[in-house]
């Protein structure tokens, strides 16, 4: 065989990785939309006379995305990327569960909980595009990035339209169907990443391309660093206050 040959059977199988994590992308990832739209409304919704605390559900997902971050990190270089990702799935279907129920009994800080566990299984989607990137010949990295984050465009379509025909599906109690249909994204999404097919790597081996890895109070520290961290935070702000002013 090759080095051509084998090339270009590394190549289609890392088109093959990316399209099934954009496509999981696009399903699973709809949940986000889902809990950032509809999180202050509910949570108005459950409130009694005092609504000031109506946005913090949404607060609780974004919390909950930020406190998944280092432990999805963990379970997949611990379980493979395959199978941490679809105990995400988990995680997500879970946190649909849990507010699906605090809504049928209302329950406020429940509600609030569900949404940060949703938030959770967030942080597992998060990890997709670092996964395509990973599995792809250099040549491809940046087109293999590229189709995961244009699955977040469908999520941008699919999550909304989710929300109005399902936000009803169970009344008189609002909003129970949206958070319902999370459990069936999650379902899905799971089934999706089935299919993938990546080499499972030996506990604990850290691959290193040059040198030694840097350490963790350096990286944060670098100028770039800071900017993309406020850049991030400055978007991800702009978008929740958009989605729920």
């Amino acid at each position: 065989m090759t080095a051509t040959t084998i090339a270009a059977g590394a190549g289609k199988e890392a088109r093959r990785t990316a399209f099934i994590l954009a496509a999981s992308q696009a399903i699973i990832g709809s949940a986000a939309p889902i809990a950032i739209s509809l999180g202050a409304l509910a949570g108005h919704h459950l409130l009694d006379a005092d609504k000031s605390l109506a946005t913090a559900p949404v607060t609780g997902f974004n919390v909950g995305v930020a406190l998944g971050s280092l432990p999805a990190a963990a379970i997949i270089r611990w379980l493979g990327q395959r199978n941490g990702f679809m105990s995400g799935t988990i995680v997500t279907a879970l946190g649909g569960l849990i507010a699906t129920l605090a809504l049928f009994n209302p329950s406020f800080w429940l509600f609030a909980f569900g949404l940060l566990v949703i938030g959770v299984g967030g942080a597992f989607v998060q990890q997709f595009r670092f996964a395509a990137a990973d599995n792809a010949p250099p040549e491809f990295k940046a087109r293999a990035i590229s189709f995961v984050l244009a699955g977040g465009i469908v999520t941008a379509i699919l999550g909304p339209q989710i929300v109005i025909f399902t936000r009803e599906s169970f009344a008189p109690v609002m909003f129970a169907g949206s958070f319902a249909s999370i459990l069936v994204l999650a379902a899905v999404g799971a089934v999706i990443l089935s299919f993938l097919r990546i080499p499972a790597r030996a506990v604990g081996k850290v691959e290193i391309a040059d040198g030694d890895a840097r350490p963790l109070a350096e990286i944060v520290t670098r100028p770039r660093f800071v900017a993309a961290l406020f850049c991030a935070v400055g978007s991800y702000a702009l978008m929740s206050f958009v989605m729920t002013g």
